[in-house]
């Protein structure tokens, strides 16, 4: 931000030089997507039709940032999908609603928003990731884990099951392939690495029981 604020000002004549031009970037951490073990945590202590859990299936099964999942109103559900304009980049998508996400729906009361505070009144989206981290907290969960990560989770849930990258693009939004791919590549190293063990345990129990049912006279040279 101080690299693009003395370039303004080179620009409109007030400097010369651009001093944070020096400045070593700071390496900014990035949020990781929940464990299943995390995700089961979560849900065991938040049932099924609690507020908690409405907004922990809207995170998992969107696969959207906490702003716009705050701003999703009963208008942008249509034909079985939620319709979501994105803050962040303006994109569009329209998010085909998993059925565990209709049953939460299902229970919801007469408020226009999915989600609602305490007020009955729709959340800003700062007010709802306080509020989720406190649910966060509350479950037990440990600090790592946040509701961007839910975002995580679900392109990575939608990797293993075998989605293309431009599937979970269609899902999550991602503008860019590189980061989606991370979870597609990863998602198929994981199910070659168990195709080739189980390959490999497959010979070595073929192996032990062709030398179980060898007769003992074919294991010995023929005399001359």
């Amino acid at each position: 931000m101080l690299q693009r604020l003395f370039k303004y000002a080179i620009k409109e004549g007030y400097r010369t030089d651009n001093p944070a031009n020096d400045i070593t970037l700071w390496k900014l951490g990035e949020h990781r997507a929940w464990t299943d073990d995390e995700c089961a945590k979560f849900e065991a202590h938040w049932p099924v039709g609690t507020m908690q859990r409405r907004a922990y299936a809207l995170a998992l099964f969107t696969g959207q940032r906490c702003g716009d999942i705050a701003r999703m109103t009963r208008a942008h559900r249509s034909d079985g999908a939620i319709r979501v304009v994105q803050q962040k980049t303006g994109t569009e998508v329209w998010v085909a609603e998993h059925r565990s996400l209709q049953a939460e729906l299902g229970m919801m009361g007469p408020h226009m928003s999915l989600l609602v505070n305490a007020r009955g009144a729709a959340f800003t989206s700062d007010e709802l990731s306080r509020w989720f981290a406190n649910a966060i907290d509350q479950a037990g969960l440990p600090d790592e884990c946040k509701m961007h990560g839910l975002r995580k989770t679900a392109a990575k849930m939608l990797a293993e099951v075998g989605c293309t990258a431009h599937e979970i693009m269609a899902v999550t939004g991602h503008k860019s392939l590189k980061e989606v791919e991370r979870y597609t590549k990863a998602a198929a190293q994981k199910l070659l690495a168990k195709s080739a063990v189980h390959k490999l345990e497959q010979n070595v129990n073929r192996t032990a029981s062709a030398k179980r049912i060898l007769p003992r006279s074919a294991k010995q040279e023929p005399r001359g």
